[in-house]
């Protein structure tokens, strides 16, 4: 009788150390995939800021320009500088497709998301070069990505 009361306080002690390990394992996922996303979003803002400061560098004056009129006026650029846009684009652009991918894979936050996603968007919409860039390069991305970029430009209103 005594070892049958002692194996039941064992077994209970043993699933209450299980439930405990759980909640232990459970926090500790939570606190690393938080991490994850900390260490994602300083990454896309690294990125960003290396696409900005070859923008605004005094060595990339020829650079700027041709982003710059890229953006308004496409048609204004020789071929030799609508390649540099699209290319410059494409990589730019390789951020916002980094973004959705991760975000797509649960590695990023909605709260992250959502400002990554409306900085992007509104970005595709200053000039019609950002369309060209698509028809270019649209090939190259994750076909679900296309599918979400096809969306922000049928939802904005045509630049004119």
């Amino acid at each position: 009788m005594d070892s049958d009361i002692i194996n039941r306080w064992l077994t209970l002690g043993a699933n209450v150390g299980v439930l405990i390990g759980l909640l232990l394992l459970a926090l500790e996922i939570r606190h690393n995939t938080q991490a994850t996303q900390a260490v994602l979003h300083q990454d896309i803002l690294g990125y960003a800021r290396d696409h900005t400061e070859l923008l605004i560098s005094d060595e990339n004056k020829e650079l700027a320009d041709i982003v710059f009129r890229g953006e308004l006026e496409p048609e204004s650029l020789n071929r030799v500088d609508l390649e540099k846009f699209i290319l410059f684009t494409a990589y730019r652009m390789g951020g916002w497709e980094s973004t959705f991918v991760h975000y797509d894979e649960g590695l990023l936050g909605e709260r992250n998301w959502q400002l990554w996603d409306a900085w992007y968007s509104a970005l595709i919409h200053r000039g019609p070069g950002y369309r060209v860039w698509w028809d270019a390069a649209r090939h190259g991305y994750d076909r679900r990505f296309q599918d979400h970029v096809d969306q922000v430009f049928e939802q904005a209103p045509e630049i004119q």
